[in-house]
């Protein structure tokens, strides 16, 4: 088990994994994590992209959505304010064997291969 079965190349449907004996097992995509005021979509070539839906009312930038190094939440006005980090900073997890995380330019977290 544990030989890769994918044969679309649509990053968005997931994964597949053969056990040799012909048997597949689909792993879906996992779905981000988004708040109240985000939405998501796919792009199969791309991958997972998040959005500030426009015009989301908000008392507190908790109301957005979750800040992270990548891209911060505001409230201004009563209306939720989106702020994507600049591609390549830094974004580190607590664990230091997986390599090094940046932030990509749509505003994720994305793990660096480890060389």
């Amino acid at each position: 088990m544990g030989t890769s079965c994918d044969d679309d190349n649509d990053v968005c449907n997931g994964s597949c994994l053969c056990d040799g004996l012909g048997n597949e097992k689909k792993i879906p995509a996992p779905a981000p994590n988004v708040g109240p005021c985000e939405e998501f979509s796919c792009n199969p070539e791309k991958g997972v992209t998040i959005t500030t839906k426009s015009g989301c009312a908000c008392a507190v930038p908790e109301d957005c959505g979750v800040s992270t190094p990548c891209k911060t939440f505001t409230c201004e006005d009563n209306e939720c304010k989106s702020e994507i980090a600049p591609a390549g900073t830094g974004c580190a997890d607590e664990d230091l064997c997986d390599g090094e995380e940046v932030c990509g330019d749509d505003g994720t977290c994305k793990e660096m291969p480890i060389l």
